[in-house]
């Protein structure tokens, strides 16, 4: 991943300014200790959001599963149910008036992939 590689360069770069002992900046935002830090807080919050975007795919993965299963997914029954109606009756009818403007879509592609 692109921010571990990043990472993993900030901590080389730390460690070679931390090898040389002429380097003692007066500055504290450039001194050993404060990027060893902001090295440290850059992980912690990396890993934040590596356990969030699990926890959000697992999720998604659960919706898309509802909503796209073929014959028993939200869109199939939805688009059945709509068929129906209008085979059933007229499409003059009130009750397929009141659902024939509701848009359900089939995706392309597997949205779990």
């Amino acid at each position: 991943m692109r921010i571990q590689y990043l990472e993993t360069s900030f901590e080389t770069f730390i460690g070679i300014l931390a090898a040389e002992p002429s380097y003692k900046p007066a500055e504290e935002n450039l001194q050993v200790a404060t990027l060893q830090a902001l090295l440290a807080s850059m992980k912690a919050h990396n890993n934040s959001v590596d356990i969030s975007f699990k926890a959000l795919k697992k999720v998604r993965t659960v919706r898309n599963t509802e909503f796209y299963t073929a014959k028993t997914g939200l869109v199939d029954v939805a688009l059945a149910v709509k068929n129906y109606t209008k085979g059933a009756f007229s499409t003059k009818d009130e009750r397929y008036k009141g659902i024939k403007g509701l848009k359900f879509a089939r995706l392309a592609k597997d949205p779990n992939a």
